[in-house]
């Protein structure tokens, strides 16, 4: 079985099953999001939760990395956007 889990079903696969075409190694299923949408998921392959492994884009999630949709009209946060001209530091553990 193959299945999708993500923010958008509760990281449920089994809110999340995926079609197979025909008889390839390809599967599919349809979602309607919104525009500004952006969502994290990961693949169910049996028991195996992988990335997609056609999608490069991913963020950290509670459990490792997860992959990342962006729909068209999402826009990153301001404060987490990269900025060369703030002052960096580094953190230190003081005992």
């Amino acid at each position: 079985s193959v299945g999708v889990a993500g923010d958008f079903n509760g990281w449920d696969p089994g809110n999340g099953p995926l079609t197979q075409a025909g008889s390839t190694d390809l599967f599919y299923r349809s979602y309607i999001f919104e525009p500004n949408a952006r969502l994290d998921y990961k693949f169910v392959v049996g028991s195996n939760w992988i990335l997609d492994p056609l999608n490069p884009n991913t963020v950290l999630g509670g459990f490792g990395p997860n992959s990342e949709l962006a729909m068209p009209d999402y826009v990153q946060p301001w404060e987490i956007v990269y900025d060369p001209d703030i002052p960096h530091g580094q953190v230190e553990t003081f005992q």
